[in-house]
């Protein structure tokens, strides 16, 4: 087997793309198995080759394997766009849609959203009521269909759990006070840690997700 051929197998078995804007390969898997951990890899082109070479080459083959080769079978299969985006609507073929390719509604890829947003905004310690608020008015806004609270739950679950966010709810809640409550908490927080959403932060937040999806 060739080098193109033998990288193709390897995209062919991961569903794998290629974004030219990002310059790397992405696809869309579970660790466990379970269809509830499914999330998006993504690996650079050196990623991508130090896993082939040490996988499926021997030391002798390593320099067999460039990133032409690479893309090159990328090619071959058809597996290449420009840059990839998440909308609701069909792209043209050119573009890479994360969530049409996953199979994502969009109730689920607002969840998706707005628990990257509050990671990168560094909010480490988030009350669950919060969240939830957010949530419910990007869908509202977004003229979708109320979300049930057991899949909102689920999507709240999975998506700030992969994000390393410990999910206290039930018999976890924490105690702020003399109250109870549900949180997000990221390792190292604490109760104390906990500070509501601001209303300029919600509309803020609510107007990120909407531009993004609309």
């Amino acid at each position: 087997m060739n080098i193109i051929d033998l990288c193709s197998d390897w995209l062919t078995s991961r569903d794998a793309s290629y974004l030219c804007k990002e310059n790397c390969i992405v696809y869309y898997s579970s660790l466990t198995g379970r269809s509830s951990d499914y999330t998006w890899h993504s690996l650079s082109l050196p990623e991508a080759i130090r896993i082939i070479r040490a996988t499926l080459l021997t030391p002798d083959k390593y320099d067999l394997l460039t990133q032409n080769e690479l893309i090159a079978a990328c090619q071959e299969l058809g597996k290449v766009y420009e840059f990839g985006t998440k909308s609701r609507f069909k792209t043209v073929p050119e573009v890479f849609n994360y969530l049409s390719e996953a199979g994502t509604t969009t109730a689920e890829a607002v969840m998706d959203m707005l628990a990257t947003e509050l990671y990168a905004k560094g909010r480490g310690a988030m009350y669950i009521d919060d969240i939830v608020d957010v949530y419910d008015r990007a869908v509202k806004a977004l003229k979708e269909p109320h979300t049930k609270a057991i899949e909102r739950n689920q999507y709240l679950n999975k998506h700030f759990s992969k994000l390393g966010y410990s999910i206290r709810v039930d018999s976890l809640r924490v105690k702020v006070g003399k109250k109870w409550h549900r949180a997000v908490l990221l390792a190292g927080q604490t109760p104390k840690d906990l500070v509501s959403l601001s209303s300029e932060e919600v509309k803020h937040m609510v107007s990120t997700i909407t531009g993004a999806l609309k």
